[in-house]
């Protein structure tokens, strides 16, 4: 009674319970030579903790460990798997430059979450035309 705001009851039987996601992130910007114009380029996810606190990781990979295309990110506590969790990208260039983008949305936490440059934007052109 004197301190209401201190403790909360949650009952997860009316909703997924949580668990202790992993995620598995992959990037073949550096592995393929996709970018030569990149440094670093890191994957920060935000997804929601079982007591309503927003839980952050962050990866990187890096044009110096070209044979690291792959990440697995363990949260350290129970997240919401019943919830989309968010990621976002932010690239550091050669020269220096950062440039984060947008925060993005997935509602699948067993997809394999790829964060390798479309081919577009990389500057590949495909062999077979247009």
């Amino acid at each position: 009674k004197r301190f209401p705001d201190l403790l909360r009851r949650v009952d997860l039987n009316d909703r997924a319970p949580p668990g202790y996601a992993a995620l598995d992130i992959y990037c073949f910007d550096f592995n393929n030579e996709l970018r030569p114009d990149l440094a670093e380029k890191q994957v920060e996810i935000d997804a929601e903790g079982v007591g309503g606190r927003r839980v952050k990781l962050s990866t990187w990979f890096r044009a110096d460990e070209k044979d690291l295309y792959s990440a697995s990110i363990r949260f350290p506590v129970a997240v919401r798997l019943d919830r989309p969790y968010r990621y976002r990208v932010r690239e550091v260039k050669q020269d220096g430059t950062e440039r984060a983008g947008p925060w993005r949305e997935s509602a699948s936490w067993s997809q394999i979450l790829d964060v390798t440059t479309p081919p577009k934007e990389a500057g590949v052109r495909s062999v077979l035309g247009p």
